[in-house]
């Protein structure tokens, strides 16, 4: 066996059979040609040559990252190659076991991204690159993707009071809430924000609803990382009540009176479910009356 007219290894005697040569290691393209010789006569090549091309290595060391390291359960995220090797293909596996998922992604110089699928556990990832000619090799990088459980939307929605006087506030409570979830105090009727969001404390969770003119229903939206923010199951109703005039009308039955009787002091156009105390001066006078 010869590179041209350099000899390799150790010639062989013809036995009427099939003789194997071993190449020397190959970096670059090679031809090989056989020189046969026979004692008495003039050494012959072969006709017959044969060039090898050799590819070049499989880089083991290539950066391999991720779109997302955090994922709700029933989603999924994209590996990613940096520099993948052009004659290169990537098959992603799980690092457990190197069951294969999805198909191969073929190099292309840059950076390519093999998708995981549909994730509902915390899973580790390896990539085997192959190359025609070549053992397979699996990258020395592996990539790990956490599983998120998405926040709890049937949690118990209250409020401190359900009805305040115009003009004033209350708190919206949630009971049990998840320390890992913020939580956004919402209109219900447009979804616009009221105040900021406030991070969970795994107890009663407290959201100012500020200052309310009018009566308002309110709803939550709940945001853990890597998952889909949504709306708690439970929306609360507060209901603002208008402040009791004070420009009512008062009437006094008789301004001069003998010493040790009563008059009836009168208000008029007293309005529904406002309570109505006499007073003199700081004491009260008598029971209170509702409007």
């Amino acid at each position: 066996l010869r590179i041209g007219t350099t000899k390799l290894g150790v010639a062989q005697a013809g036995n009427g059979g099939t003789l194997i040569f071993q190449t020397p290691a190959i970096t670059t393209a090679t031809t090989f040609n056989v020189l046969a010789t026979r004692e008495g006569c003039s050494d012959v090549q072969l006709t017959q040559e044969q060039t090898i091309d050799a590819a070049a290595s499989i880089s083991t060391g290539l950066t391999v990252g991720s779109d997302a390291t955090l994922v709700c359960t029933g989603t999924g995220t994209n590996i990613t190659v940096a520099s993948s090797q052009t004659g290169v293909s990537y098959q992603l596996r799980n690092n457990a076991d190197n069951s294969t998922i999805g198909s191969p992604v073929a190099g292309n110089g840059g950076t390519i991204n093999l998708p995981t699928e549909n994730l509902t556990a915390t899973t580790t990832f390896n990539i085997l690159a192959s190359r025609p000619g070549c053992t397979a090799e699996q990258l020395t990088t592996t990539r790990q993707i956490t599983i998120a459980q998405p926040p709890n939307l049937a949690l118990v929605v209250g409020a401190v009071s359900t009805s305040v006087c115009a003009g004033t506030a209350t708190n919206i409570t949630i009971a049990s809430s998840e320390a890992d979830v913020s939580y956004q105090l919402r209109n219900d009727a447009d979804n616009s924000n009221v105040g900021t969001a406030m991070n969970g404390n795994g107890g009663v969770l407290n959201l100012s609803t500020e200052n309310l003119t009018a009566s308002t229903t309110f709803n939550i939206l709940a945001t853990r990382t890597g998952c889909t923010s949504q709306a708690l199951n439970n929306t609360v109703a507060v209901t603002v009540l208008d402040t009791p005039d004070p420009a009512l009308t008062i009437d006094i039955s008789n301004h001069t009176i003998c010493s040790g009787e009563s008059v009836s002091i009168t208000v008029r156009n007293a309005q529904n479910n406002v309570s109505y105390q006499l007073k003199n001066g700081g004491s009260d006078i008598n029971a209170a009356q509702t409007g």
